[in-house]
């Protein structure tokens, strides 16, 4: 008698799908506690800005924002003190962006492979990876960002076709703008895109797109150019050239700079066009006097150690972390949790960084398109990071790429060689590119503290 046959992994992925629900729900309340027991989590940096900006706003006062930040996020931040809510309900809102975000990616995974494992694995990676949950609990922009961003692109993926998606593609464009400095350079290729992949029936939605992206930042545009004399959204480019340029550390919060060079324009009595002006002309005159050369070997040597560090902003507020070192972050977390949040962190952060090269080189052609645009939005915050001053709170934005990249190989090599159809094998040439950029991302997350 033939026996039977042995159920294929495929039969497992449901059960698998509400365990990693259930594991990421977990999570999620484990750091909602964290965060609030016995005591409030001490807020770090740019938090504490908001929270002050948004209650100036709330009470009727000028919120006295810096035109180097965006006004979106602490205007959020002030409706919720309005209404009378808290810092849970922010945390709440957060929570439910970053479901969404979850959902979005795993249907961007399974559209642009046909392989719903794919977006799966990606949704699970995002889901269950502590360093990018916790900003959940956190009052800095970067899930809300997160979300409109994968909403965009899944807008473009999905619903290319449609002006009215061409004009919630074009409210989501410009809420981004108005939340952080990110995507402005990015913005005519953005637009582009509709076109460039759908041609003339691509036209209309473009149109719509960038019709109300103007609509939506023309208010704070207006209001800057009454106020400093200039159209813009948030303006700190120069302001972290400038600081990205002389950061000195490999790691964040190592020998920081950013505090007292902030410190120093914010007093500095000149207008904010006179103070762009300065940081434009020191930025030049550093350059010159340093060359070319040595500042992108610098730069080079420096800049993708601190933006793929292991410790992140997560990491770093535990105890004996940076950041809890400095008196911000989390007031009493026991050992034994940290300790294990730790792993549990490095662990699928290392996981991921090894995958996504692996994920790339084995891409099936009809996939190949839609991670191209994918590895370019990568290589532009990369380039931006370059000569910028970086943190890892930073890669926030660009790990969705890592996670589907990865899902790719964890699903090839779960389905085996057999399922890899026309498209083949990856070569010798493209496993050794793999290997060699798994290598590179590993030293420059785990070794920023011994590479010479």
């Amino acid at each position: 008698m033939t026996p039977p046959r042995r159920a294929s992994w495929h039969a497992h992925v449901p059960r698998a799908a509400w365990v990693v629900v259930a594991l990421a729900a977990a999570q999620l309340a484990v750091l909602h506690w964290m965060d609030v027991s016995p005591s409030p989590r001490r807020l770090w940096g740019d938090e504490g800005m908001y929270w002050d900006v948004a209650n100036r706003l709330a009470a009727g006062l000028p919120g006295g924002l810096e035109p180097l930040w965006p006004p979106f996020y602490p205007g959020l931040l002030a409706w919720v003190v309005r209404v009378g809510a808290d810092r849970a309900t922010v945390q709440v809102l957060q929570t439910l962006l970053f479901a969404g975000t979850v959902i979005l990616l795993f249907d961007i995974g399974r559209r642009v492979t046909g392989r719903p494992v794919v977006g799966g694995i990606a949704a699970g990676l995002l889901a269950l990876d502590p360093q990018m949950a916790a900003f959940t609990q956190y009052f800095w922009p970067e899930v809300l960002h997160l979300f409109l961003v994968m909403g965009i692109a899944w807008i473009l993926v999905a619903r290319s076709e449609s002006v009215g998606w061409g004009a919630a593609a074009g409210v989501a464009l410009g809420v981004a703008l108005l939340t952080k400095n990110l995507l402005g350079p990015l913005v005519p290729a953005i637009l582009l895109a509709w076109p460039l992949t759908r041609g003339r029936r691509g036209l209309w939605p473009a149109t719509a797109a960038a019709c109300v992206l103007a609509v939506t930042v023309a208010p704070t545009m207006i209001d800057n150019r009454r106020q400093h004399g200039a159209y813009f959204i948030g303006d700190s480019a120069r302001f972290n050239v400038w600081v990205g340029l002389n950061d000195r550390a490999r790691r964040n919060f190592v020998d920081e700079i950013v505090g007292p060079e902030f410190q120093r324009y914010r007093l500095d009595p000149r207008s904010h066009r006179e103070r762009e002006a300065d940081l434009g002309t020191r930025i030049v005159t550093l350059v010159q006097e340093r060359g070319i050369g040595p500042v992108l070997a610098a730069q080079l040597g420096r800049q993708y150690f601190r933006l793929f560090d292991k410790d992140s902003f997560f990491t770093n507020q535990l105890p004996r972390g940076a950041i809890a070192a400095l008196g911000g972050g989390y007031a009493s977390v026991p050992d034994w949790l940290a300790a294990v949040f730790r792993a549990w962190g490095a662990t699928i952060y290392a996981a991921v960084l090894v995958a996504a090269p692996f994920g790339f080189v084995a891409l099936p052609a009809s996939s190949r398109r839609a991670f191209g645009v994918a590895a370019a939005y990568l290589a532009f915050t990369l380039a931006v990071c370059l000569i910028s001053h970086v943190k890892t709170r930073y890669r926030v934005q660009v790990m969705p790429v890592f996670y589907l990249a990865s899902a790719v190989a964890v699903a090839r090599w779960m389905e085996g060689h057999s399922q890899a159809g026309a498209d083949g094998h990856p070569s010798r040439a493209a496993m050794a590119i793999a290997v060699t950029c798994a290598v590179i991302l590993l030293v420059l997350a785990f070794g920023g503290a011994v590479v010479p």
